[in-house]
């Protein structure tokens, strides 16, 4: 049957454009609705299509496992991110390339390395205060999830980072006006998004600019920031003080939003699917205590299979973009040069031919593998020479989490319990992540 909608798909310098989008805003209106849905929803497009991205800002929306090449390739660049996204990238490795890139990479690298995070106190610190959430809701009888989640994930990267804050709440309210900048609505006024994001960064930066000073006259170099602070890239050079500032605000952002989100949907997962929880308990007793490294992670292979079919369901960034700066062919299609490209992660995530029945939740899928999951299947957390510095952090927490959760409450006797199916519903902007006022019995 032909798609009604398929005479409204225009081209743009020889590819569609998705149908749909609003004067000015664009697609932007599409993202507080779904983004993810809206591109399934006019097959027609296929798998390259521009988005109005809001504000004449185009971008060209690269689907399929094929699509990772964009972030592989040295024909693209992340650069563009200092330009489009300065509040949240600056300078810091997320928006270089080349030898810039190496240089922060290689100074950053070894303290987020399995036997980083096993050389120090970190799995046991983040295995306490999780089970100190967990032991918390199981008192209170409920749990307002995704609050209570930013808030300790947000303790455990400042503990992690060495730092000593006595009050969580403001660094995560600026950090949520920090994201505004990601909205891209550049019109500038008091209260609009910029201004709060620019407001937002200017507070954190200088917060971390006494964090970053104290550290580089100290001689610590066990907490991460002493040991950023202190480490040299393969040619003997420190970061600056303004690489600091910036890789330590992006961090902080990735060590408690990105994760808490994941986390956040793994708690209503289990609060979805009864039997899940039941699963999850009988492992959990099997074990000792919560993990502390990621060998004892390991051990506890229903818990990580939990934590990455929530990854893969619930992606905490829907794509990646990359700037074309070269010739680079997609699905048989020269992409422009210049064009601002989209990876979808979404799309990836959701791809049949990776994962059959796609929108079903099946943790099974990641049980009984002999090999570990390819680029694509953990493309969540990017591809190429920016694959995600923190996914053995994150694949750590979402473990211990979910065992704090099975031996905390269930050994009690208690079970989550969803209170209504619709809170299942994501809310994609500025990442997707469930709604803030979702909460969970336990009884």
């Amino acid at each position: 049957m032909k798609n009604p909608f398929s005479r409204a798909i225009r081209q743009r310098g020889g590819f569609p454009v998705l149908p749909g989008a609003f004067p000015l805003f664009g697609h932007l209106p599409m993202a507080y609705r779904g983004l993810p849905e809206a591109m399934t929803r006019w097959p027609e497009v296929g798998k390259i299509f521009w988005i109005h991205a809001g504000f004449g800002m185009w971008g060209l929306v690269c689907r399929g496992p094929e699509a990772l090449e964009v972030l592989r390739s040295k024909a693209c660049t992340s650069t563009h991110l200092q330009e489009i996204s300065p509040a949240v990238a600056g300078e810091s490795l997320l928006s270089q390339d080349g030898a810039e890139h190496g240089h922060m990479r290689a100074a950053m690298n070894r303290p987020f390395q399995p036997s980083g995070l096993s050389a120090g106190a970190f799995g046991k610190m983040s295995a306490e205060l999780l089970c100190e959430l967990a032991g918390r809701w199981a008192r209170q009888g409920r749990a307002k999830v995704l609050p209570d989640v930013q808030s300790t994930a947000l303790e455990i990267i400042f503990r992690m980072l060495g730092v000593t804050v006595s009050d969580i709440e403001p660094w995560r309210r600026r950090y949520r006006d920090l994201l505004l900048a990601n909205l891209n609505i550049r019109l500038r006024f008091p209260g609009s998004p910029a201004v709060r994001a620019d407001k937002a960064r200017e507070w954190i930066d200088a917060q971390l600019l006494e964090i970053v000073t104290a550290a580089r006259r100290s001689k610590d170099t066990q907490s991460l920031v002493g040991a950023l602070a202190h480490e040299e890239d393969d040619a003997g050079e420190p970061l600056t003080t303004r690489e600091l500032i910036d890789n330590l605000r992006l961090l902080i952002l990735g060590g408690h939003e990105t994760i808490s989100s994941t986390m956040a949907w793994m708690v209503l997962r289990l609060a979805h699917h009864p039997a899940l929880w039941d699963s999850l308990v009988e492992e959990a007793k099997k074990g000792e205590r919560v993990p502390e490294t990621l060998d004892e992670a390991r051990s506890f292979p229903f818990a990580e299979a939990l934590f990455r079919e929530t990854v893969r369901m619930h992606p905490a960034f829907g794509t990646m973009t990359r700037k074309v700066t070269g010739p680079l062919e997609l699905h048989g299609r020269t992409l422009p040069v210049g064009a601002l490209a989209l990876v979808d992660l979404w799309g990836i995530s959701h791809d049949e031919s990776l994962f059959p029945e796609p929108m079903e939740f099946q943790p099974g899928r990641w049980l009984g593998r002999k090999v570990p999951p390819s680029a694509a299947e953990i493309s969540q957390f990017g591809a190429g020479p920016h694959f995600c510095l923190g996914y053995h952090l994150a694949w750590l927490e979402g473990v211990q989490l979910a065992v704090a959760l099975a031996r905390t409450i269930g050994g009690k006797g208690l079970r989550p319990i969803l209170r209504e199916a619709s809170d299942m519903e994501p809310i994609y902007v500025p990442t997707e992540h469930p709604s803030p006022g979702v909460t969970v019995d336990l009884r």
